[in-house]
C-alpha cells in the first residue's frame, strides 16, 4: 500500500479522508477521528486557504490551523478533535439543511431542538399559548438588542445579559406585571476560550442557578435568549 503524503494543510489535517459536498454544507471527514458538518459559506474560504499552503509536517498542528478558522460547525458523535460551535441561528440553519438532505440528526451533536427552533422563530409556541388563553394575538415589533454599557446588553423583548467576569454571566428576564416574584434571574457559569476560532463561552449546564424553580420551557427560553445575547456580542456559546 502506498504511503499517503499530504501536499497541503487541508490534506494533512484530514489525513487523506474525503469531504462530501451537499447543496448548502459539507461533511468533512478526519481519518480515524470522526467528522464535522460545516456550512459551505464557512468551509469554502477556509478550505481554499488550507489547500493553497504546504503542510507543516505535524498533522495535529495542521488540523488545529484548519479547525480554528471554522466558526460554525457541528460534530458527528464520537468526534473528539473539536466541539460543536457557532451561534444558535447558523446552527439551526445548518440543522435544517442537513435534515432536508436526509442525514440522521441523531448522529450529530446539535444543541437541543427547542433552543434551535426558538433561535429561528422567537415566537415559536406562543400561538398555542394565546389560543389556550382565549386571547387575540397582537402583532409585535421585532425584538432588537441594545448595549447598555460595556458589560450589559438588553433586548426589547424584555431580558438582558450582564457579564460579571470571564467565567460568569447573569441573565435577567422582566417579571410579569402582576407577579410578586420579581424578575427571573439566572447565574450562568462557563469556561471561556476559543470556539471555532472565535471567542467563546462553554456553558456548564449543571452549574445553572435560577432565582426560582423554572419549567423546562422557561429554562430552554433562558438559554436561547442568553445565546442570542452573547452572539450579538460576537461571543459563541457552546451548551
Amino acid at each position: 500500500m502506498a504511503l499517503f503524503v499530504a501536499k497541503s494543510i487541508l490534506q494533512a489535517a484530514q489525513g487523506g479522508a474525503q469531504t462530501k459536498r451537499f447543496r448548502e454544507f459539507v461533511v468533512a471527514h478526519f481519518e480515524g477521528e470522526g467528522a464535522i458538518a460545516v456550512p459551505n459559506t464557512v468551509w469554502q474560504p477556509v478550505a481554499a486557504w488550507a489547500a493553497a499552503r504546504q503542510p507543516s509536517g505535524n498533522r495535529m498542528r495542521d488540523r488545529g490551523m484548519l479547525l480554528q478558522r471554522l466558526d460554525v460547525l457541528v460534530t458527528r458523535r464520537g468526534t473528539t478533535i473539536v466541539s460543536t460551535c457557532g451561534g444558535m441561528i447558523p446552527l439551526a440553519r445548518l440543522r435544517n439543511s442537513m435534515k432536508s438532505e436526509g442525514l440522521d440528526l441523531k448522529e450529530w451533536n446539535f444543541p437541543p431542538q427547542d433552543i434551535l427552533d426558538r433561535a429561528l422563530d422567537p415566537n415559536a409556541g406562543k400561538e398555542a399559548e394565546v389560543e389556550e388563553a382565549g386571547e387575540v394575538p397582537v402583532a409585535e415589533e421585532p425584538a432588537v438588542f441594545t448595549r447598555v454599557d460595556a458589560q450589559r446588553v438588553r433586548n426589547s423583548a424584555g431580558f438582558e445579559v450582564r457579564i460579571i467576569d470571564q467565567y460568569t454571566a447573569e441573565y435577567i428576564a422582566d417579571s410579569v406585571a402582576d407577579s410578586a416574584e420579581g424578575p427571573l434571574r439566572a447565574v450562568i457559569r462557563g469556561v471561556p476560550g476559543m470556539v471555532g476560532g472565535r471567542p467563546g463561552f462553554k456553558v456548564k449546564l449543571d452549574a445553572l442557578s435560577f432565582s426560582r424553580p423554572v419549567t423546562p420551557a422557561e429554562r430552554s427560553r433562558a438559554l436561547s435568549n442568553f445565546s442570542s445575547a452573547m452572539d450579538f456580542q460576537k461571543i459563541s456559546v457552546m451548551l
